[in-house]
């Protein structure tokens, strides 16, 4: 799969241009939206710790903590899974951009304050 973004007008012809010589017989697909920024290593990682930090203070596994503060943010939704209804977190962490991610980090700084538990501050560079 290629993946094209178009800063500036050379850069969208190239892109024109090599969507223009597709002559596989396989059906394309070919999707325009305006880009946004995914989620940053640091912003991953700082989720991460925070979550097995409060994790260490309530005793639960950090996986299920994650699957509570992402439910929050992105919603519910029910699965079926060997004959047994799970309520999970309707969507994935994976697929957030910058701002959105940041939720996730808000949120489980809110979830850690309503259960008193401090957590280390984000730090700014």
């Amino acid at each position: 799969m290629s993946k094209f973004i178009i800063r500036n007008r050379s850069i969208r012809q190239r892109a024109v241009e090599a969507v223009s010589v597709i002559t596989s017989d396989v059906i394309q697909e070919v999707t325009i939206r305006p880009h946004v920024d995914s989620k940053t290593v640091e912003q991953r990682n700082f989720w991460h710790m925070l979550l097995g930090n409060m994790s260490d203070e309530v005793g639960m596994a950090p996986g299920d903590l994650k699957e509570i503060v992402k439910a929050k943010v992105m919603g519910w939704r029910t699965v079926s899974y060997g004959g047994v209804d799970l309520v999970i977190a309707d969507g994935s962490s994976e697929q957030l951009n910058i701002k959105d991610y940041s939720m996730l980090i808000e949120q489980t700084y809110i979830l850690a304050g309503e259960a008193g538990i401090k957590l280390p501050p984000a730090m700014h560079e």
